[in-house]
């Protein structure tokens, strides 16, 4: 009968034979669902971001979500808010600025609530003439008139004293991104701790039609569209978020601070 010495050479090819694949079997499990989940974790970081739709939804979802915020904030302090706005001729967004801030103001809940706003928008006179259509839409009156109903506006908002703040600046340039940039911060909150401020973007691209084809032989002239096209939500949880807010900081800063034309 084979000793145990003899029988041990053979226990071990066979205990390594069964042992062996199902070790390698569950570090390989293990390390590819982490893998995965990391994989995962940077997709869901390059594509968080939410379709809502051309300008009539993007302004009422910014609308319902700086009231929502207030409410369920405002208890636990006086509040600020920084809105920042890239535009063309501020065609939609002059409406929400002169109907919608006031109203949140004047909401009687909400008098510990006060709101900085900094507009870019593109100058008047250079929309004017640039050589494009002006079928159902010339860019530069709507700029103008806009131009022209912004002290009236300031004037108005004086009733609020330091509780709001505005300033407005046109540049020269045809943005390729514009929207809105809300900044939400408690006043108690320390201002090298980021970890209380929320941040969201409505993002918007402009385009064009008539470029290409035929509208070359026929000397058509492009067309641009703004607020029509379709806006995407952004918060600072995500990265992708993250990172296309900076970007749009950069530029309002660019056009706000750089290459002022005109202050109103």
């Amino acid at each position: 009968m084979p000793t145990f010495e003899a029988l041990s050479p053979l226990l071990t090819a066979i205990i390594s034979a069964i042992i062996g694949p199902l070790l390698v079997f569950f570090v390989s499990k293990t390390y590819t669902d982490r893998t995965i989940k990391r994989n995962n974790k940077q997709i869901i970081d390059q594509i968080e971001d939410v379709v809502i739709g051309d300008h009539t939804i993007a302004l009422e979802t910014l609308n319902k979500t700086l009231v929502d915020y207030l409410k369920r904030r405002v208890k636990s302090g006086p509040l600020h808010l920084e809105l920042k706005l890239i535009a063309v001729a501020m065609t939609f967004s002059w409406d929400f600025i002169v109907d919608k801030l006031p109203k949140i103001l004047e909401h009687k809940d909400f008098e510990s609530v006060s709101v900085n706003l900094s507009v870019c928008f593109v100058d008047c006179d250079y929309l004017s003439n640039l050589n494009i259509s002006t079928e159902g839409r010339n860019w530069g009156d709507i700029s103008r008139r806009a131009e022209k109903s912004i002290p009236g506006f300031k004037k108005l908002m004086r009733k609020f004293d330091n509780r709001f703040t505005c300033e407005f600046h046109t540049y020269e340039n045809l943005p390729h991104w514009h929207g809105w940039l809300v900044t939400e911060r408690g006043f108690n909150n320390n201002p090298s701790n980021n970890e209380d401020v929320v941040e969201y973007l409505f993002l918007g691209r402009t385009r064009w039609e008539n470029i290409t084809g035929d509208n070359l032989k026929r000397k058509n002239l492009p067309k641009l569209t703004v607020g029509q096209n379709e806006y995407r939500l952004y918060t600072n949880e995500t990265k992708q978020g993250r990172s296309r807010i900076s970007l749009f900081e950069q530029w309002h800063a660019y056009y706000f601070e750089r290459v002022i034309k005109k202050k109103i």
